[in-house]
């Protein structure tokens, strides 16, 4: 009789067994499904949420920016996955989950699980997404001439920084076709150096333009780092006619004649830092600026055509909350020739030229 029941236990045993690893198996099946489901929409809807920004930002135009927060999942491909060209792609565990743009989409995104915080920004002509770690300001710089049968220049800078957490090796390459107008660095040591995380590096650039210059002129600063960052800083320089109003003391003959127009141009513009002309019937050269760090002060120095800083300066003049400021000097009988004018703050240096000539 015992040994009946210990067979009925014995049986009652193995079936609850079989039961239980059918139960085990069909809900580890499950699991596995959920999970494999829950990778899938995680990889799918950060692909969707990068593109929908990409195009929002896109359209809105250069400068527009979105943070999207995003979630990488398990089983992500990096050697699969990326941004290139005109598509966005995650592949994870051996599925891609792509978004074709109808622009050029750059930049990287992480790869390893976790949430995070992605920068989608507008630049000229694409759409930069994640936070690179090599920034260039500004993006593009615009120099202006003026004819005047004589060779001139100007200079202008670009502000190199790392804002990533490791060490990146910096090379540039300078692409400016040779002619009446030339584009050089400064120092030649510029073409490659190294930056340090929250590290920067001011390139000062030199132009200038021959007697027989005229129209307009471009070329690229294009910089790459050890990291895989690249960026390309657009640079036009153009060369335009003078046009001068005759009042009655241009009817003298030089130096006793002075300047009815006076050009002096803008300093590190927020977005272009492109010049901006100021005409004017009066003896004021208008001395202005926008795009600065707003800070108390700025540097301004104004030099004569021997080098010499002229009465007054260099003096402090104040920035605004906006980071511009403005100045003005009474020209009135200064000598004729080239002025020089040097804004500058802890960070960096703006130089350029205007002249005082006689009406012709």
């Amino acid at each position: 009789m015992r040994g009946q029941t210990a067979v009925e236990w014995v049986v009652m045993l193995a079936a609850s067994l079989i039961v239980l690893f059918i139960i085990i198996s069909i809900s580890s099946q499950y699991l596995s499904e959920l999970t494999q489901s829950k990778i899938n929409t995680e990889a799918r809807n950060t692909v969707e949420d990068l593109a929908y920004a990409a195009k929002q930002v896109y359209y809105q135009g250069e400068g527009s920016r979105m943070q999207v927060l995003i979630t990488i999942p398990e089983g992500v491909n990096a050697s699969k996955s990326g941004i290139s060209n005109r598509a966005i792609n995650l592949n994870v565990l051996g599925t891609d989950f792509p978004a074709i743009m109808d622009f050029d989409v750059r930049g990287r995104i992480p790869t390893k699980p976790g949430g995070y915080t992605v920068w989608v920004t507008a630049k000229k002509g694409y759409v930069l997404i994640g936070t690179t770690s090599l920034n260039a300001n500004p993006n593009s710089i615009y120099v202006h001439f003026f004819s005047q049968n004589q060779s001139q220049s100007s200079q202008s800078d670009v502000f190199f920084s790392n804002d990533g957490d490791s060490n990146i090796d910096v090379n540039l390459t300078l692409n400016f076709p040779s002619g009446n107008v030339s584009v050089s660095l400064t120092n030649p040591s510029d073409t490659g150096f190294a930056l340090t995380p929250s590290g920067s590096r001011d390139v000062l650039l030199n132009f200038s333009a021959t007697a027989n210059a005229y129209g307009s002129y471009s070329g690229t600063l294009y910089a790459n780092a050890s990291n895989g960052d690249e960026l390309t800083v657009d640079i036009i320089v153009d060369v335009t006619s003078q046009v001068c109003t005759t009042t009655t003391q241009c009817q003298q003959p030089p130096p006793s004649c002075t300047a009815s127009y006076l050009v002096i141009g803008t300093y590190n513009d927020s977005n272009y830092n492109y010049q901006k002309e100021v005409f004017g019937p009066s003896q004021y050269v208008t001395i202005s600026g926008s795009g600065w760090t707003p800070s108390p002060q700025i540097t301004l120095d104004l030099r004569n055509p021997g080098g010499s800083s002229v009465s007054g300066y260099p003096k402090l003049v104040a920035v605004s909350s906006q980071g511009a400021f403005s100045d003005q000097w009474n020209s009135v009988g200064a000598p004729l020739g080239v002025y020089t004018v040097i804004a500058n703050d802890s960070i960096r240096q703006r130089n350029s030229t205007f002249s005082i000539t006689t009406c012709t």
